[in-house]
């Protein structure tokens, strides 16, 4: 089956969403992050095809990336509008059937706060998590790691996400971006890459909503060689959730784009466990709660 390509429309953007199998099968809904639009998943996408090809999987350009429009302010960034996207996107694609949602990176903070938002939460069926944290779990976080025991933990993560400050930064990041090489080795457009920066500008050390347990099913997938987010700080979803597991892939950040069969075969066993009303030692072993 060959993918279709629709538009959803969300508070004045317009968002492109693009289907393969048949709707309502199962579905699977990915969240792409930075600098990355919806084709950092394009060999997940195929995985996951090989595998069942009548599985509805569904992907969409983030606003300001890819074939997506960008909101009007800056302000726009911010989670919570981010989070209304996702919400309109599954509403549009699945209108019967929740999803299983998978976000990375900026895909995964922005999944995080729909998941965390009572509003949202009868159109979720599970979430699997790549690199990428609650912003409301972390305050949390690292208040409870600021002490002798666990603060070279803090500062070992604070080195790994130095880059935040730059990305934060008035004009510098824009100028770097011009740099072909950098957008190379990224994979990224010039025009995702900066427009993309308002994610860390409006979400970063301006205050987030508070964190909210969820019931959700949440799979944390542990990417052993991530070099910008560390297995230590995920731990900051512990107390937020009632069902949690963490499985460890020996992959780097972009997984799904060097691990893709991996990624693609956790993202469907955990759908199936979590559907199922069938115990697995397997999985009791990677359970924290």
């Amino acid at each position: 089956m060959q993918e279709k390509q629709s538009f959803v429309e969300s508070a004045g953007v317009r968002l492109s969403v693009r289907e393969r199998g048949e709707p309502g099968n199962r579905p699977i809904v990915l969240v792409h992050g930075y600098p990355d639009n919806s084709a950092v998943w394009d060999a997940v996408v195929a995985a996951l095809a090989a595998v069942d090809p009548r599985r509805h999987v569904v992907r969409y350009d983030v606003r300001g990336m890819g074939e997506s429009s960008a909101p009007e302010d800056s302000g726009g960034y911010r989670l919570e509008h981010l989070a209304a996207d996702l919400a309109a996107v599954v509403r549009a694609v699945s209108p019967d059937h929740p999803v299983h949602l998978v976000g990375h990176d900026w895909g995964s903070i922005q999944s995080w706060e729909a998941v965390g938002d009572p509003r949202y939460r009868h159109l979720l069926a599970s979430f699997t998590t790549l690199s990428g944290p609650c912003l409301g779990h972390l305050g949390g976080w690292w208040r409870r790691n600021l002490t002798p025991r666990g603060l070279p933990g803090l500062l070992n993560q604070g080195l790994h996400s130095s880059y935040i400050g730059l990305f934060s930064a008035p004009l510098l990041p824009e100028l770097l971006w011009r740099s072909p090489m950098l957008r190379s080795w990224f994979r990224a457009e010039r025009g995702d890459a900066v427009r993309g920066l308002e994610l860390y500008r409006q979400n970063i050390g301006r205050g987030t909503s508070a964190p909210h347990h969820t019931d959700l099913p949440v799979q944390q997938l542990v990417l052993a060689r991530d070099g910008y987010v560390l297995p230590t700080m995920l731990t900051s979803a512990d107390p937020w959730c009632d069902r949690l597991w963490r499985y460890r892939l020996p992959a780097g950040h972009w997984a799904p784009r060097t691990h893709p069969e991996a990624v693609a075969r956790r993202i469907t066993d955990f759908a199936e466990y979590v559907t199922s009303s069938e115990s697995s030692e397997d999985w009791e072993a990677v359970r924290v709660r």
